[in-house]
């Protein structure tokens, strides 16, 4: 198991020990074009999210690169603990299926991150038109991702997965982001724990496989989870929806990957699977 001292490591003005650029904000200005409006592509709890390229810069060896930044509103106290932790955690946690962080910025009112551009944004974007092979692709990669924040020592837990929290790349591979809820396991009462992730993955996978935009209703005459809505349905209804048979999910395949997300939503955390039970049952689907 891997050993870490989170949130120990204070970052200085030349700290590129993990390979994680500084930049200043009259850089990130040229780069989003001043940070106009339309350079936006998305708005998320930390802030604003701009689409820009990195033409040349001194420890880039690329001649061209599109990058997205991540703007927070303000300097706030949860906005500061957000940064630090994507500062902290993602340069420890390298893995093809999670997000790379290329540089931040403070400023002397904003924070910001700087990432590669995903051409195909979040996984929510295209959840309606996912097929069997990207629905898949989609579900394995992030259990990967799962697997690699569980496997330190204390385990990080990520506390916000979502559909919104996936971004795809020009080849659909899905890259799990948004790491500023990201805590070790047992730091603090709040801090939640593996078996929490493991229920929010089950409601990503009842979400890919039913293509319902939701995962929970409030409003509803009686309020709901789809975790809960899932467990009451099935068998009587099959979950699958239609368009992931035509595309290739035999039955087969269908039943293994809903009795897979309903053990993950387990009301009993204790009864849920692990990362690993759970990538070995996902390991001969296809």
């Amino acid at each position: 198991m891997m050993k870490m001292n989170f949130l120990r490591r204070k970052f200085t003005e030349k700290d590129d020990s993990e390979g994680i650029i500084e930049f200043n904000v009259e850089e990130l200005e040229g780069y989003m074009d001043m940070f106009s409006e339309r350079k936006i592509i998305g708005r998320g709890g930390f802030g604003p999210v701009y689409a820009g390229i990195i033409k040349k810069r001194p420890g880039i060896n690329v001649k061209e690169l599109h990058v997205a930044i991540k703007s927070s509103r303000n300097k706030d106290a949860k906005a500061t603990e957000q940064w630090l932790a994507e500062k902290e955690y993602l340069p420890e946690v390298k893995h093809q299926n999670i997000i790379k962080l290329i540089g931040y910025c403070e400023a002397k009112d904003k924070f910001y991150l700087v990432y590669p551009y995903m051409q195909n944004q979040t996984v929510f974007t295209h959840l309606s038109g996912l097929d069997w092979r990207k629905t898949l692709k989609i579900i394995k990669g992030i259990a990967s991702a799962i697997q690699k924040l569980h496997e330190f020592k204390p385990a990080l837990v990520h506390r916000d997965l979502k559909l919104d929290n996936i971004l795809l790349d020009k080849n659909f591979t899905p890259k799990l982001a948004d790491f500023g809820k990201v805590t070790p396991e047992g730091e603090h009462i709040i801090s939640g724990n593996r078996a929490d992730d493991i229920y929010s993955f089950g409601e990503i996978i009842i979400q890919l496989i039913t293509k319902k935009e939701r995962t929970y209703s409030i409003g509803a005459s009686v309020p709901w989870r789809i975790g809960d809505w899932a467990m009451r349905t099935y068998p009587t209804q099959k979950l699958l929806h239609p368009q992931l048979a035509r595309t290739g999910c035999s039955k087969e395949a269908a039943d293994a990957i809903t009795a897979l997300g309903l053990d993950c939503v387990n009301p009993q955390p204790s009864d849920r699977p692990t990362i690993a039970d759970v990538l070995h049952k996902l390991a001969d689907l296809s």
